[in-house]
């Protein structure tokens, strides 16, 4: 589903208020049980997903919002998702 592979980065990469349209995940992580999980919950290619807040020491975790839901993910998971930054 990446089109032009510069365009995607990870969503690590995005600071607060900053959204984005979900690609997918890196290969490894689709094996691990977390990024099965965040399928479940609604993280799949093609949803908005929006950066809402970081943790003041060290960045981790960060909260994110997709769909209706509003959850916690560590940078190391964040990294490993695949997004294309939207456009204001």
């Amino acid at each position: 589903m990446i089109l032009n592979k510069e365009e995607s980065l990870p969503l690590s990469c995005l600071q607060p208020g900053e959204s984005g349209r979900i690609l997918g995940f890196d290969v490894e992580a689709s094996r691990e049980p977390f990024f099965l999980r965040l399928l479940e919950v609604g993280f799949l290619p093609g949803e908005r997903i929006e950066v809402l807040n970081l943790s003041p020491f060290g960045r981790d975790p960060i909260s994110v919002q997709v769909m209706e839901g509003v959850y916690a993910i560590r940078l190391h998971e964040a990294e490993r998702i695949r997004v294309v930054r939207e456009r204001s």
